[in-house]
């Protein structure tokens, strides 16, 4: 609002009339005793009955901006996000910076996002939703839990209070792809309990069926990487495999081709494991492409162990791309390579 237009606000306006009808009442109200005392109301009283409205209207104005404020940047969360994810009225956000780096020509369908910066908003979204009934989530994912560092985007875990769970985090794509190589740059929390993933997924909130692929981290076991996927919601192969090394104590680089008859994951350009089936179980809906660092439900203990940090948790990601098949594109990988020398 420009300086000097808050007579353009209704809401404003109202709060002034007040203001003025309060200020009348009170002078009117001094000239009639004036009147019947036969006396004068010192100039003092009325100056100060002036500057106190004038502080009063002053007051008006600085909180109508503040609610100008909030009004607008809720507004400017909720058309970004999906209908699924408002299932609160106490909605926080986070303002991310937009990203001053050119982004790199890409062929159709393919992704590249360098999250030392920030993320693109026209390209990805916060998660910004309760979980529902039966769902794993063990608290509400917030957008201001997504804090924009100098080398990476953190997702935070976040305690509150008891009884009420922890706020977590999540950055999804707008759009959805399918067969591929998906990678990340990414360091998991370590702290017992948080789940830490790089995913795609499809299901009923889009008309799709279930269809999922998932690298995921449990804070408890930062020394193996954990693998999934869904078709039709059916869970396909589980793999746990060592790492060699603590994946929580700094970026590596993940990924997984996603295949028509196979799944491979990779660590650090390395494959680490692939699907041993007739690939009649590999998903086949394209899906959003999704990371998150969450807390589980009770009933999610017995897969994560026991809930055990501090005020925050947190994981980290730099990177996030997506090649389709037959194409050629910058990736992480390609930034992997370049931070590394």
């Amino acid at each position: 609002m420009p300086h000097g237009a808050i007579l353009a606000s209704p809401i404003a306006n109202d709060a002034l009339r007040i203001d003025q009808l309060l200020l009348h009442r009170i002078l009117d109200c001094c000239i009639d005793e004036r009147t019947n005392a036969q006396e004068t109301v010192p100039a003092a009283i009325l100056l100060s009955l002036a500057a106190l409205w004038l502080a009063g209207a002053v007051q008006v104005y600085a909180d109508y901006q503040v609610r100008t404020a909030l009004a607008l940047e809720s507004s400017r969360i909720i058309a970004s996000a999906e209908p699924d994810e408002f299932e609160t009225s106490n909605i926080e956000t986070e303002v991310l910076a937009p990203t001053t780096t050119p982004a790199p020509t890409l062929p159709p369908g393919a992704l590249y996002a360098d999250l030392r910066s920030s993320f693109d908003p026209e390209i990805f979204h916060p998660t910004v939703r309760e979980p529902g009934p039966g769902e794993h989530y063990g608290g509400p994912f917030m957008a201001q839990n997504l804090v924009q560092g100098t080398n990476n985007l953190a997702l935070m875990i976040r305690a509150r209070t008891r009884p009420l769970s922890p706020t977590m985090a999540g950055l999804k794509s707008r759009a959805r792809f399918g067969y591929g190589r998906y990678e990340t740059i990414m360091r998991p929390s370590g702290e017992d309990g948080i789940v830490s993933s790089f995913f795609t997924y499809t299901g009923p909130w889009s008309g799709d069926p279930h269809d999922e692929i998932d690298i995921e981290f449990v804070g408890s076991r930062p020394t193996h990487i954990e693998f999934n996927y869904f078709k039709n919601g059916v869970r396909g192969q589980y793999a746990r495999q060592p790492l060699g090394f603590d994946a929580s104590d700094s970026l590596n680089l993940y990924g997984y081709d996603w295949l028509p008859d196979q799944i491979i994951w990779y660590v650090n350009g390395e494959e680490i494991y692939r699907t041993q089936t007739d690939g009649s179980d590999i998903p086949t809906h394209a899906g959003t492409l999704i990371i998150n660092a969450w807390a589980g439900t009770e009933r999610m203990r017995a897969w994560t162990g026991p809930l055990r940090f501090g005020a925050e948790a947190q994981a980290d990601y730099a990177c996030l791309s997506f090649t389709p098949i037959g194409e050629t594109a910058r990736s992480c990988a390609d930034q992997w390579a370049e931070s590394r020398g």
